[in-house]
């Protein structure tokens, strides 16, 4: 797409200057934008690095720096400007010394008609399309670059286009970038890529100059000129494009603008603000803007358990199904937190899921088109996405437990008792009162439907449950054995080290380094 040429006229006569002006009433749509005015060479060399010219139309007799002067200035310190003179009809001795000193064509300034002012500027852009691109990545890559050293340069950010009326940062997401990845969606991502990022540009240089960036694959920032008062309103625009892109390409795209700036030195803070702002679109339905980069509070409302260990105990797969489609629920709009602290939950609760899926046989039901039911919950952006992945894992698990009986309810009470008294030392004897029924009977009847001996079930228990307050206690070790009814420290340790290849405290470190 060509870029708008940015066109500054110098005069000393105000009547030329707003005549030029006047001669094309909607300049944009021809690709060009006066910037600025100036009436002396030296107020124009002044203003041309707040406002940015690719084209300067100059007169060449004023006083305080004439045209031959600017001229001269342009070509030492601004050499891709390209320099039109406006003339008189007397003119031509100046005007081919003009030429030879570097303006690249001339108008009559008294009498120029619309359609000749038009075809002199198109001439002369002619040729720069290229430098425009060098110095549009030139810029980008400053900015990235400043973007990963945390620091803006001396020599500032060298953007694009004049800030001072305002410069936002507008990111841009392909949502569930990584699963389409891994669902190999997009077998050549670079031809959609281009569509993606070219349909983005186009629609926003309809609003403003701007700037955009690769930040990533799937993710791209458009820094933008505050579009002025005249123009459509941008969330709208951003909707409409969109569903445009969906329509296109099937891609869902989150959107997220900062505040306004007209300081260069914020530009990176707003670039920070509009990515940051993103994760609070998570539990978002539709594309969305917001006008700052604050994340959603931690509205943290459901509490883990360890549910999941009861029903590991006793093969309960439709309980576990239950019991994660129930927290799935729980964390819709927030209810769980924030996005990290919905996906730090539902990522444990995962882990769970599968191994009690695992212990009943069909832990490979936890997948869905090489997606399984942790890449769902980590890879995600948005939380509709993450509901209709799940749902539809979790249905095939369904429909795979289906005809398989559950634990007889007798076991299922002793399993219950023991995980609500973790500290009690149960005997053989007293768990098949429990249940009963005979000691040899019990023994038996559990061994079969649990799959281990009754005390190495009530070991393997404790272990657990010691395993969960080494990691969330800072109880001593003496103390957490006696909370699993182990008065021994030593034959505490020894277990533990059995069932996890670490002792506690090598466990409880090797755990919390880990997590740092």
């Amino acid at each position: 797409m060509t870029k708008t040429r940015r066109v500054m006229i110098v005069d000393d006569e105000i009547i030329v200057r707003k005549g030029i002006e006047a001669l094309l009433s909607d300049w944009q749509t021809h690709g060009y934008k006066v910037v600025g005015e100036a009436e002396s060479g030296n107020q124009a060399m002044e203003k041309i690095p707040e406002l940015h010219p690719d084209i300067v139309l100059t007169d060449l007799f004023m006083a305080d720096g004439d045209g031959f002067y600017l001229i001269s200035r342009l070509k030492a310190h601004y050499p891709d400007i390209r320099i039109v003179v406006l003339s008189n009809y007397n003119d031509y001795e100046n005007v081919r010394r003009a030429m030879k000193s570097g303006a690249a064509d001339y108008i009559f300034k008294l009498d120029v008609k619309t359609s000749e002012l038009i075809k002199v500027l198109d001439e002369v852009s002619q040729g720069i399309q290229d430098q425009d691109e060098e110095q549009l990545q030139d810029a980008a890559s400053g900015i990235l670059l400043a973007l990963s050293s945390g620091t803006v340069p001396e020599e500032g950010l060298r953007l694009p286009f004049d800030i001072s009326p305002g410069c936002a940062s507008l990111a841009v997401q392909v949502d569930d970038f990584q699963i389409l990845v891994r669902k190999h969606t997009f077998p050549v991502w670079t031809r959609t890529h281009t569509l993606l990022t070219g349909m983005v540009e186009e629609t926003l240089h309809n609003y403003s100059d701007c700037l955009l960036l690769s930040l990533s694959p799937s993710r791209l920032i458009v820094l933008m000129q505050r579009p002025g008062s005249g123009a459509p309103d941008l969330q709208t625009g951003i909707t409409i494009l969109a569903r445009r892109i969906q329509r296109t390409t099937g891609l869902s795209l989150s959107f997220s603008l900062s505040r306004w700036t007209d300081r260069e030195a914020e530009v990176l803070a707003v670039i920070k603000e509009s990515v940051s702002a993103l994760s609070s679109l998570y539990f978002s339905q539709a594309a969305l803007v917001t006008d700052n980069g604050g994340s959603t509070e931690s509205r943290r409302t459901h509490e883990d358990s360890d549910d999941y260990m009861g029903y590991l105990a006793t093969r309960d797969a439709r309980g576990a199904l239950a019991a994660f489609r129930k927290e799935l629920e729980a964390c819709r709009n927030g209810g769980c937190g924030s996005k990290k602290e919905t996906i730090r939950q539902l990522s444990r609760s995962a882990g769970r899921l599968a191994l009690v899926l695992d212990e009943c046989g069909i832990g490979d039901t936890l997948s869905s088109d090489s997606i399984s039911l942790a890449d769902a919950v980590l890879f995600s952006d948005r939380y509709s996405s993450l509901l209709s992945l799940a749902e539809s894992i979790l249905s095939a698990a369904d429909r795979a437990i289906e005809g398989q009986k559950p634990v007889r309810r007798e076991i299922a009470a002793i399993i219950s008792y023991i995980r609500e008294n973790p500290g009690r030392d149960i005997s053989v004897s007293e768990a098949a009162s429990i249940a009963g029924m005979s000691e040899s009977n019990f023994q038996h009847v559990f061994t079969e439907e649990i799959g281990m001996p009754f005390t190495r079930f009530l070991i393997s228990q404790r272990m657990e449950k010691a395993a969960a307050l080494l990691l969330n206690t800072d109880l001593r070790i003496g103390e957490v054995a006696e909370k699993v009814g182990m008065s021994n420290q030593n034959y505490f340790s020894l277990q533990f080290k059995k069932t996890y290849g670490q002792g506690p405290l090598e466990f409880r470190n090797a755990a919390r380094s880990a997590e740092k």
